[in-house]
């Protein structure tokens, strides 16, 4: 929670936090007004009024028929008592369980339709004290089902039946038909539904019959299968472990000839490239090579024999020369094809042994795989044989257990459907107390409750109506309304200028001017930028007004019109006179722009020359041209276009030192405030305020009202005076 630091001086208007006071962004709200009896109901009254005397137009011939109707009633009492009496099987008396659970069953049970239907039946001939000519059964069970009153009697264990109507004859009777019907009832379900209960559990005995006989089929089977009555001794539940080692081993032979497989595969390419090696030593024992070798070497030695004693420039020497290059030629072309000849006869013979082994190999294989896989189904086979047989030992198991519960259950339903048929025949502890009487008199029906439900319901719907009203309505209408999504209170607000608010409003303007100056004089904040959020909010107005109270207060003050979507005519310069646009465009200095004072305005900069334009084209340039400001003025103030209908008011206020929104109330909703304050809050400025202007009525808002009511008394004071 942030410390409170007080700033006190003879202008102060509140005591913000000290978070608050250099600009920190208010944790997040839902911005829901609070609601407001007499808020409301000072705006809505005209209506409230009307709702209330709707309401007791409406509910005076209620109260008028309740008052001269004469209405008789027969009533007949019942025992239910919570003792549960002594029974056939044991000498004692019980607690009646879920006695309430009880009462309240027995009080729906009177006023079903059946027990009226039976009710109607036990009246005989004189069913037409109840039943209308042409009615059928049914309509009529269900009329007198709906009139019966059921309640209990309290402090007692007693309820009563009761029928009320315009006429005294065959009250009593009914009732007691009904009381009648319902014993009959009620024998059938003395405890919780009998009956059904006896229906159920005999339903239940049945399955459990069926389900035991099934199963000693079933282990009659599983005898007959096994061929004794069962195991004592738990089988083995695991393979054999000579089966794993066979399997073992054949997996481990076959590992064995795969690797010899690659083993001699790797060594075929490994011999490969050795071939050269060993074709180069079987080339000189080639028999064909060296026949022609010899030929060649014999042919070559007679040129050179030939050559011997020629002359460089002879003709003879060049043509042995040829021969003799010829000769050479020829013996390397023979050498390198019986090379390849050798070689490929070589690789012929080798790939021929290795395709061979390879063969052999991989037939072993084969065979071992099969003998492994021969191995694996085998030892499945009796795996499964085994589980098969500790399944069964299971089962056999499970089937005993079973059994066993099936009888034990089938005793317990025996029993319980013993003792219910026991307590049928004992003494019942739903009787009747008192039976109806046919009345003589009217019942008296007092008045004054009925007369404060239609007031209490007349006042409800008066004070709900302008409730749902207000909460239906988002408008902003005060500055109460924004506290939830500021955090605190409006930097100011005015209320709608009329001429006995005008003193109020420049007493407000003048506290708003005071709380611009303390922020110039505490945190050095100069520029402050105006934007409503929607056109025609009275930024320009406000703007005009502080400036001229702070100009009264010798505070330097000067105004930039900056509202290029709706210029203020009353803001513009003199034709030709550069403005705003202009030196934000580099065409004119900042101190050719300043238009000076003039009647009721402070110094001021027009907008200047838009060419038609709806935004600032050098927006961005305003930080340098109000940073030049501040040397010549206290205060800068900046009438802003809408923040919601222009992005000139985001440029402005990311580069001046606090943001003042001006809220129309009636006019704005409380979302728009909310959205504007949260763009504000990401564009990040030192301080955001919030002012709400035109508010038209002041009461009910609580702070609020009371500083207008003590202003206005201090006015009176002062005129009488």
């Amino acid at each position: 929670m942030a410390e409170f630091t007080p700033i006190i001086d003879d202008d102060s208007v509140f005591i913000m936090p000290e978070e608050e006071q250099v600009g920190a962004a208010p944790p997040p709200s839902s911005g829901k007004r609070r609601p407001n009896v007499l808020r409301s109901f000072l705006r809505h009254r005209a209506m409230a009024i009307g709702v209330f005397v709707l309401v007791l137009a409406l509910g005076a011939p209620v109260v008028y028929l309740r008052a001269i109707r004469s209405v008789f009633s027969a009533e007949s009492q019942i025992l239910i008592s919570p003792i549960f009496p002594k029974n056939l099987i044991e000498d004692r008396e019980y607690q009646v369980p879920r006695y309430e659970e009880f009462v309240n069953q027995q009080l729906a049970m009177v006023v079903r339709q059946d027990v009226a239907a039976s009710a109607i039946e036990n009246l005989g001939d004189d069913r037409n004290l109840w039943v209308r000519p042409g009615e059928s059964r049914h309509d009529a069970a269900g009329r007198l089902s709906a009139a019966l009153i059921a309640k209990r009697v309290p402090s007692t264990t007693y309820i009563s039946v009761a029928l009320e109507g315009r006429a005294p004859d065959g009250l009593a009777k009914i009732v007691n038909a009904v009381v009648q019907a319902y014993l009959q009832q009620v024998r059938n379900e003395i405890f919780y539904g009998q009956t059904n209960t006896m229906e159920t559990l005999g339903r239940h005995r049945q399955s459990i019959e069926e389900a035991l006989s099934e199963k000693t089929k079933q282990m009659r089977v599983w005898t007959e299968e096994l061929g004794a009555a069962g195991y004592e001794a738990k089988p083995t539940e695991t393979q054999p472990p000579s089966g794993d080692r066979s399997i073992s081993d054949a997996r481990t032979k076959r590992i064995e000839l795969e690797a010899r497989l690659a083993a001699v595969r790797s060594a075929a390419e490994i011999r490969k490239l050795d071939l050269s090696l060993e074709a180069r030593d079987q080339l000189a024992s080639d028999p064909e090579l060296n026949g022609l070798k010899s030929a060649l070497l014999a042919r070559k030695s007679d040129l050179k024999t030939k050559l011997i004693g020629l002359a460089p420039a002879h003709e003879g020497r060049r043509s042995i020369e040829l021969n003799l290059a010829e000769i050479d030629a020829e013996l390397d072309r023979a050498q390198k094809s019986s090379l390849e000849r050798i070689q490929a006869s070589m690789q012929q013979r080798m790939e021929l042994k290795s395709r061979q082994e390879q063969q052999i190999l991989q037939s072993e294989i084969e065979g071992a795989k099969r003998y492994e896989e021969a191995l694996i189904a085998e030892v499945k086979a009796q795996s499964e044989k085994l589980a098969r047989i500790n399944a069964r030992y299971y089962d056999i198991q499970a089937g005993r257990q079973e059994v066993e519960r099936l009888h034990r259950q089938r005793a317990a339903v025996d029993d319980r459907i013993d003792v219910m048929r026991l307590e049928t025949q004992a003494p019942s502890f739903i009787r009747v107390v008192s039976s109806a009487i046919q009345p003589d008199a009217p019942i008296p029906r007092p008045l004054l409750g009925w007369i404060l439900i239609v007031v209490v319901g007349a006042i409800g719907a008066g004070v709900a109506m302008p409730l749902l009203l207000e909460s239906m309505d988002h408008h902003v209408r005060s500055p109460v309304d924004l506290e939830a999504i500021l955090r605190h209170r409006p930097l100011g607000w005015i209320l709608e200028r009329r001429p006995q608010t005008e003193s109020f409003v420049r007493d407000q303007i003048r506290r708003i001017a005071l709380a611009l100056d303390r922020e110039r004089r505490l945190y050095n904040r100069i520029q402050f930028v105006f934007s409503s959020l929607r056109p025609g909010g009275g930024t320009s107005r406000l703007v005009q007004d502080l400036a001229r109270e702070l100009t009264a207060l010798s505070i330097r003050t000067i105004i930039i019109e900056a509202n290029a979507l709706h210029p203020d005519p009353r803001l513009a310069g003199a034709n030709g006179h550069p403005g705003l646009a202009e030196v934000l465009e580099g065409k004119a200095p900042i101190e050719q722009a300043i238009l000076p004072a003039h009647g009721t305005l402070s110094d001021l900069i027009s907008i200047g020359n838009l060419h038609g334009r709806k935004q600032l084209s050098g927006c961005r340039n305003v930080r340098p041209l109000l940073d030049r400001l501040t040397a010549r003025y206290d205060l800068i103030l900046i009438d802003g276009p809408p923040v919601l209908f222009s992005s000139d008011a985001e440029l402005l206020a990311s580069g001046a030192h606090a943001t003042v929104l001006v809220v129309e109330a009636e006019k704005t909703h409380i979302g728009e405030v909310d959205r504007a304050v949260q763009i504000m809050r990401q564009l990040g400025p030192p301080l955001i305020q919030v002012v709400v202007n035109r508010v038209r009525d002041s009461r009910g808002l609580g702070y609020y009202s009371d500083l207008v009511e003590q202003y206005e008394a201090a006015e009176r004071a002062r005129t009488t005076g």
